[in-house]
């Protein structure tokens, strides 16, 4: 996921809150950037995502969620992030 917001121009969003001299253009940005965190996680993860977060906000949850998970849920997440990779080309 960090690599396809890399890709989109979007990291700095999930790696930096808000600034204070943010203009409607960086609003703009912010909401892309949650509206592909929100949207590429699986529906029982999507509840815990609210639509007024940042993309900050929802990518430090999803990184507290899946920090402590398993072996086994890495090795899925993996899978699955790289089906998502194989659908963008």
């Amino acid at each position: 996921m960090q690599i396809l917001l890399m890709r989109m121009c979007l990291i700095d969003l999930v790696d930096h809150d808000r600034p204070q001299d943010a203009d409607g253009s960086w609003e703009k940005a912010d909401k892309w950037a949650f509206s592909e965190i929100y949207f590429r996680c699986k529906p029982e993860t999507q509840a815990s995502l609210m639509d007024n977060m940042s993309a900050n906000q929802a990518w430090t949850m999803l990184e507290d969620l899946f920090q402590s998970s398993s072996s086994a849920n890495v090795f899925q997440l993996t899978l699955t992030f790289n089906s998502l990779l194989v659908s963008l080309f």
